[in-house]
C-alpha cells in the first residue's frame, strides 16, 4: 500500500488541533526550542558549509520550506518514505520492522539508521548513526530521532518528532506536523536535480566579501 501526504501546519507538542482524539491527553506545551549549546558557533568558512549549500541531498527530518510531497509504501516487514526537497533531490529511506537492532556506530549514512516498530496504531522509528556531513539545524553525527507517525482520520497524519543532539541543544525537544493526504493522480512527484557544481555557494561567499567592503568603507 502507498500514500502520498503533503505537510501542512508545524507547531509545538500538545497545541493546536490535528488529531482531536489524543489532544486531550497531550503532554503540557513545551517551551520553545532549546538555545544550542554554543550559541557563538558559526560557519564562518566554505569548508564548515555542509550539504545543503553543496546540493548534497535531503536532510530528515524533512520539515523546512523546500519540502514538498512525501510518498510512504507500506510492505509486508518495511516501511520506504520517499521525500520530494526541491532543488536537494529527494531522498530515500528504508525502514525495517522486524525488530533488528540498530547498525554498529562505526558505520554512518547520510539518512542514519532507521529502525522501526508498531505501538498500537502508531508507527515508531528511531533514527541513529548520521555522518559528520549530515545538518539538521547544525546538528550532524550525533543526531538522534524518534519519529511517531499515527493516523488520526482517513486523510491525517499526526507526525511527532523528537530531536536530540547534546552537542547542539541544551536538551532534547519535540515538533508535531499534520500532513495531510493527497490524490495519487492529481498530485505527482516529479524528478528535482541538482549538482554541486552549482552557485549558491559561490554567490554565498561573494555576497560577504561585498558585505565586508561595505563595512571597510564606512
Amino acid at each position: 500500500m502507498q500514500w502520498l501526504w503533503r505537510g501542512a501546519r508545524k507547531r509545538q507538542r500538545g497545541s493546536g488541533a490535528a488529531g482531536a482524539a489524543r489532544a486531550s491527553a497531550s503532554p503540557p506545551p513545551q517551551p520553545a526550542v532549546p538555545y544550542p549549546v554554543d550559541t557563538g558557533r558559526a560557519y564562518d568558512h566554505p569548508e564548515e558549509l555542509r550539504g545543503m549549500e553543496r546540493c548534497l541531498g535531503v536532510t530528515i527530518p524533512c520539515t523546512g520550506g523546500l519540502c514538498g510531497f512525501s510518498r510512504l509504501v507500506q510492505a509486508p516487514g518495511w516501511v520506504g518514505i520517499y521525500y520530494e526537497q526541491g532543488h536537494g533531490g529527494g531522498g530515500y529511506r528504508s525502514i525495517p520492522l522486524d525488530g533488528r537492532p540498530h547498525l554498529p556506530p562505526h558505520i554512518r549514512q547520510w539518512l542514519g539508521d532507521s529502525v522501526g516498530h508498531w505501538e498500537d496504531d502508531t508507527l515508531v522509528v528511531d533514527t541513529t548513526n548520521f555522518t559528520d556531513k549530515t545538518n539538521y539545524q547544525g546538528a550532524g553525527e550525533n543526531l538522534h530521532l524518534v519519529e511517531r507517525f499515527t493516523r488520526v482520520g482517513p486523510d491525517l497524519l499526526q507526525y511527532e518528532i523528537t530531536v536530540e543532539d547534546p552537542t547542539v541543544w541544551t536538551r532534547p525537544w519535540t515538533m508535531e506536523l499534520a500532513p495531510a493526504l493527497q490524490d495519487n493522480t492529481e498530485n505527482l512527484i516529479f524528478e528535482a536535480a541538482c549538482h554541486e557544481g552549482n552557485y549558491s555557494l559561490t554567490g554565498m561567499l561573494t555576497g560577504a566579501r561585498m558585505e565586508e567592503a561595505a563595512a571597510g568603507a564606512r
